[in-house]
């Protein structure tokens, strides 16, 4: 039988904030340059001044947030191989993987994480990861800093 897929995607800003810093998976984007990413990194959620998705840089301050959400998420629903949960013979049910990052002072990613059910999704997350523009850095007290974000995706196999 054929198992029917369908994608749900919740991007948390509050709920999900990292405490400490991440452990780097030892797989970073493409537009990672090197900069430090050590101690200090703010949440998301908390940032005075948010880190900005190219195409949302004229928003307001929420709206910009909403904006970089929204890229992440289209970036993730464009990209995903769709046929992977039925390859893997994943579990009926929702299936929950959690991706963390980091936007360095340079506005590359550092240090993704991704909690998979299985190995081959970790690393089609981590794919995807790498296909992340080069993004406008966050700062605080107008000063360029390291900011963590974590997103929720969840597969429902049917």
């Amino acid at each position: 039988m054929i198992k029917y897929i369908s994608v749900t995607f919740v991007i948390l800003f509050a709920v999900l904030t990292v405490n400490a810093q991440e452990q780097s998976s030892g797989k970073v984007s493409k537009n990672n340059e090197g900069t430090d990413v050590g101690a200090g990194a703010v949440s998301f959620s908390v940032v005075e001044k948010a880190p900005v998705y190219p195409g949302c840089e004229n928003l307001p301050k929420d709206e910009a947030r909403d904006c970089f959400s929204r890229n992440i998420q289209d970036l993730f629903v464009n990209n995903f191989n769709f046929n992977l949960p039925n390859e893997l013979g994943l579990p009926v049910g929702k299936n929950r993987s959690l991706i963390f990052f980091t936007i360095n002072r340079s506005g590359g990613i550092n240090n993704v994480k991704v909690t998979a059910n299985h190995p081959r999704m970790k690393d089609e997350m981590q794919r995807i990861m790498v296909l992340l523009p080069k993004i406008k850095p966050g700062s605080q007290r107008g000063k360029a800093v390291n900011v963590r974000f974590a997103f929720p995706f969840t597969i429902n196999v049917q």
